[in-house]
């Protein structure tokens, strides 16, 4: 929920609600539209939530898709996109493939938002959290060392997102020999 109030907000920010008309239950957004994309977002969301994975992948796919064809391939919601489609191939276990999307979903965080947004510091977090789960617990320490950086210099005194990352932060470091 929390990324498709950032998307929506993305979208209201680059003034691209303007031509849409939503109606009560079902929206009259055209195929093209940004929203389309944060749509598909919202129900693989739902799907991933439901346990079905196979269906939430490929709604995943279907807005990073789209969000590519309207942005193009660098923009931070094709990032969130990969972000999420990494975590869910992470839960399958399918590691190589998660790790391919989260460097990817870094790569543009880095580049679009800088070195030191908190948006790059969830990639960071994120790829922590695969190299703990890959058993590489050293990178694992210094991603995660990296994002808790990022989100106490970012982000206001007692940030949940703090708190969640120096958690991570210090469970890595009980691990390491």
């Amino acid at each position: 929920m929390m990324m498709r109030t950032l998307l929506i907000g993305a979208a209201v920010c680059l003034n691209l609600l303007a031509p849409c008309h939503l109606h009560a239950e079902t929206a009259a957004v055209p195929g093209d539209h940004p929203l389309a994309a944060v749509m598909l977002y919202d129900q693989a969301e739902q799907l991933r939530k439901q346990g079905k994975l196979a269906e939430a992948e490929i709604g995943y796919q279907r807005a990073v898709a789209k969000w590519e064809k309207i942005f193009g391939s660098s923009h931070p919601s094709v990032a969130a996109g990969l972000s999420s489609l990494a975590d869910l191939q992470q839960q399958q276990g399918r590691l190589a493939e998660a790790e391919r999307l989260h460097q990817r979903a870094l790569a543009i965080r880095e580049e679009f938002l800088g070195k030191d947004h908190p948006g790059t510091g969830f990639s960071l977090r994120s790829m922590a959290l695969l190299r703990e789960q890959q058993g590489r617990l050293p990178e694992a320490g210094l991603f995660c060392q990296r994002a808790a950086a990022i989100f106490s210099a970012q982000l206001p005194k007692g940030h949940p997102d703090i708190q969640a990352t120096q958690e991570v932060c210090a469970r890595l470091k009980q691990k390491q020999p």
